[in-house]
């Protein structure tokens, strides 16, 4: 059959399939997957999940806190959220975040892994402790 391609929208001779009708080309490229948008931890290493009922028994038991600085002016806390933030296939997950946490109100930083999330958490203690007075 010749007709429009769903995902290309070229005119070409179609496969037909359940729901779509797809050229040759668009049948045959690399399908790119989505990434998953739920983790664990093995260690200190995110790992995907397939489903929200795999990460939440997970969950239950396993709250992560990287990191946890108390100073004069804020509290600064670095957690492993175990949901990505970013759903972008061609991008790192997001799944650390660091709060800080002042009474002129909070911030919020996001990392792909726990090494980077120490350094932001440490990189937003040092600026805490630069901004306060002896």
């Amino acid at each position: 059959m010749i007709g429009t391609c769903n995902d290309c929208k070229k005119t070409a001779y179609l496969i037909e399939l359940s729901s779509t009708a797809l050229c040759k080309d668009c049948l045959e490229k690399p399908k790119t997957t989505k990434p998953s948008h739920y983790y664990k931890l093995e260690g200190r290493t995110p790992v995907p999940v397939a489903t929200f009922e795999e990460w939440s028994a997970w969950r239950v038991s396993n709250y992560v806190q990287v990191a946890l600085t108390l100073t004069q002016a804020a509290v600064v806390s670095t957690v492993f959220l175990g949901l990505n933030q970013r759903l972008s296939a061609d991008k790192p997950t997001l799944v650390f975040e660091t709060l800080v946490s002042s009474d002129k109100g909070s911030q919020t930083y996001r990392y792909a892994t726990w090494d980077k999330a120490i350094k932001g958490h440490c990189k937003q203690v040092s600026k805490l402790l630069a901004t306060q007075s002896p």
